[in-house]
């Protein structure tokens, strides 16, 4: 998509909602698009529902331009092996945005994904989920899923905002490492388990940037492989609520000591269940 793609512009709040289907076989790319004065504007804008679906084996999706959706929701579906890139925008108001890919090459965020009033969910089935960029919403539930092999890397920034607002990382296969650059954040009036990061794969827990729960609510941090373990050498830290830092693997819990885990109101516990390691 080299040009403008405009759908449902002229319809207003009330209107049945607009669908546009955008499908490929052999790849699909939204490159960057600017105005005659240099300014980058939305390759494609929608007012309803976006939806991009790549079914190529050999082939993958790549964003990088802006994509901007009012009052419906965003899904990209890959199933080419070259997985997905966003070094791009994708805008939603009032909507879901999902991304879903089973391409080996897995999913690369380097740009910024933004979402107002519902759900964000990323989901990677095959290769490696890296996250440079900014994953921002101010809805409801952040939800971010790796299902492949080469696990999970976070460097970036992934926050939510919403009153009733969650966080939920959960990697099932590889290692989750959330680098020393990441930010991890929730502001949310939620008094439960509003942030939870989970690793069930084989590899390494490890925090080795910023996780920081700054609204109300519990921090749930759970290692439930027995290979491994979980490793902390930057920031856990919560404001209002509980935090629990739970341990299954061999390897025990470590914390660095460069690690601060913080709690300003609640309860803190740090538990490692594997008898053949300690803390």
């Amino acid at each position: 998509v080299l040009g403008s793609i405009k759908n449902g512009l002229g319809f207003k709040n009330g209107d049945s909602v607009s669908v546009l289907n955008i499908n490929g076989q052999n790849g699909i790319l939204v490159d960057k698009k600017l105005d005659e004065t240099g300014i980058v504007v939305p390759t494609i804008e929608s007012y309803g529902n976006t939806n991009i679906t790549n079914a190529n084996t050999n082939s993958g999706v790549v964003v990088d331009g802006v994509i901007k959706t009012s009052n419906g929701n965003t899904t990209i579906t890959n199933d080419g092996s070259m997985g997905v890139s966003i070094a791009g925008t994708i805008d939603s108001e009032l909507g879901n945005v999902s991304i879903t890919n089973s391409g080996v090459n897995g999913t690369k965020i380097t740009g910024l994904i933004t979402n107002t009033a519902e759900n964000i969910s990323i989901t990677n089935d095959a290769g490696k989920l890296t996250i440079f960029g900014t994953v921002q919403n101010q809805g409801k539930d952040l939800l971010i899923t790796n299902n492949g092999d080469a696990g999970a890397e976070i460097s970036g920034l992934v926050s939510n905002s919403g009153t009733a607002s969650t966080i939920t990382i959960n990697n099932t296969k590889g290692a989750l490492n959330i680098t020393e650059t990441a930010i991890v954040q929730n502001n949310s009036q939620l008094k439960e388990d509003n942030m939870k990061i989970s690793n069930s794969g084989e590899g390494l827990l490890s925090i080795l940037g910023k996780v920081l729960n700054i609204g109300k609510g519990n921090t749930v941090v759970d290692n439930t492989n027995t290979a491994s373990g979980a490793v902390v050498a930057g920031t856990v830290k919560n404001n209002q609520g509980n935090i629990s830092i739970d341990n299954n693997g061999n390897s025990g819990i470590t914390l660095k000591n460069t690690a601060l885990v913080e709690n300003a109101g609640g309860n803190l516990s740090i538990d490692n269940k594997n008898i053949n390691s300690g803390i």
